[in-house]
């Protein structure tokens, strides 16, 4: 009797239940979560699909193990095509480990629906509690990736967020992009706020308005009383100290 045939009978939920729950259970033998994971993947249906993308969501103490069946289920996943889409597509809205996922509906999908579900995550990210804000920092830094003149009025809001790492997020995600009057502008005044509090974002901007020999203008006079660590102004222009 083969392992397929070990987990025969029942109903196909029940089944898809049993086989999603062995594929996310770290005392499983890993032979079983490989088999499991190819079960799925030939079943093929939503729930089954959703069941193979929970693989994801549990980290496996051997590192190169837990590599090998990531590989395999995103492997399988994308030899799924176009039926994984809709699959992934809700993982993602409701797990914390997107990163696969995600780059599984940008091979599948696309960019621009890779884009899309972005720009969905970071408006229901946005309307949670600033106490969680892992998920909305991993997705500008996954947005950063792209370059497309909609992004800059999706990312401008988080230049105030309460977060440090999403507002440096937000930063790299800005610079990404092809520099604009409006870009410079608010970087600038992220530069010369005085409730800026982070250093690390305050010296990430001045190298962009370095390297891109940016003049200070109307913030000078704050920039220069208030420059951060390592940098001065001279000339209306930031040079390092």
């Amino acid at each position: 009797m083969g392992l397929f045939d070990l987990f025969t009978g029942g109903s196909i939920e029940k089944q898809i239940e049993k086989h999603a729950k062995r594929l996310r259970k770290k005392d499983a033998q890993q032979e079983d979560r490989v088999a499991s994971a190819h079960w799925l993947a030939e079943e093929g249906s939503f729930d089954a699909i959703y069941g193979l993308l929970g693989r994801f969501e549990m980290a496996y103490e051997h590192h190169m193990k837990d590599r090998a069946e990531k590989d395999l289920v995103a492997n399988l996943l994308e030899e799924l095509g176009n039926p994984a889409i809709k699959p992934i597509q809700a993982f993602l809205r409701r797990s914390d480990h997107f990163a696969r996922p995600m780059d599984l509906l940008e091979r599948i999908g696309g960019r621009e629906q890779a884009l899309e579900m972005i720009f969905e995550l970071l408006k229901v990210e946005a309307a949670k509690s600033e106490l969680k804000p892992g998920k909305k920092r991993q997705l500008l830094i996954k947005l950063a990736e792209f370059q497309e003149a909609l992004i800059v009025d999706e990312a401008m809001p988080f230049l105030g967020d309460f977060d440090e790492g999403v507002r440096f997020a937000a930063v790299e995600v800005l610079v990404a992009q092809e520099e604009t009057a409006d870009i410079k502008a608010k970087l600038l005044a992220c530069l010369a706020d005085p409730e800026e509090d982070s250093n690390r974002l305050r010296v990430r901007i001045s190298e962009v308005a370095n390297a891109r020999r940016w003049t200070l203008g109307e913030h000078a006079k704050a920039v220069n009383e208030n420059p951060p660590a390592g940098w001065t102004v001279s000339k209306g222009r930031l040079l390092p100290a």
